[in-house]
């Protein structure tokens, strides 16, 4: 539409330069046309300037409007493209905590030593069992060793430290009061006394 109105705009232009040519080969060998003629031609030819800058101004807005909206779409694809980036990393962190997952289980049911009432309880075929993996002698006496002192010894202590800790902070408490109800008791009973106390 642009290109086509600027065509439209040449040509009146060309139309009004003929038409000057002609009033002016007119001149020279015929009469004087009438004034009438030059005043719509000047209004011709001013119109069709305010009408290529129209156009111009027109293209000019069409013009940033596009780029404008092209800037946006831009936006909105980089946005969906880090969105994209941001799901695939959460996928590929997912999977691969899954595989570790399935390798931690895949260690954890393999057959470890153990003594043979745990086989048992795990529901393990005690006949095709390889004797190598049933837990019996020394080790046998320092797994049940560690496992009490892990399970009661250790809590005990835990517990026994806690109490000593509550009972230094209580100890400190007790000084502290004490100290504070000191001087006011010994100014009473020096008081009632009525000879000074050191």
């Amino acid at each position: 539409d642009v290109i086509s109105n600027n065509n439209n705009n040449n040509e009146i232009k060309e139309d009004i330069l003929t038409n000057n040519n002609n009033i002016d080969n007119e001149k020279k060998f015929h009469k004087v046309p009438d004034m009438s003629n030059y005043l719509s031609i000047i209004e011709a030819v001013s119109i069709a300037d305010k009408l290529d800058i129209l156009v111009d101004k027109t293209s000019e807005i069409l013009q940033n409007s596009v780029n404008k909206y092209n800037e946006e779409m831009q936006k909105l694809k980089d946005i969906e493209e880090a969105e994209k980036k941001k799901k695939e990393e959460i996928r590929k962190a997912r999977e691969e905590d899954k595989l570790k997952l399935n390798s931690l289980l895949k260690v954890l049911e393999c057959h470890e030593k153990m003594p043979l009432w745990r086989h048992k309880e795990l529901g393990h075929n005690l006949d095709t069992l390889p004797k190598d993996k049933i837990l019996k002698g020394k080790p046998l006496f320092r797994v049940i060793a560690f496992s009490i002192l892990k399970l009661f010894v250790k809590p005990l202590l835990s517990i026994q430290r806690k109490h000593l800790a509550i009972r230094d902070a209580e100890r400190d408490d007790l000084k502290k009061t004490l100290l504070l109800y000191l001087d006011p008791c010994t100014s009473w009973i020096s008081k009632m006394i009525k000879t000074p106390l050191l």
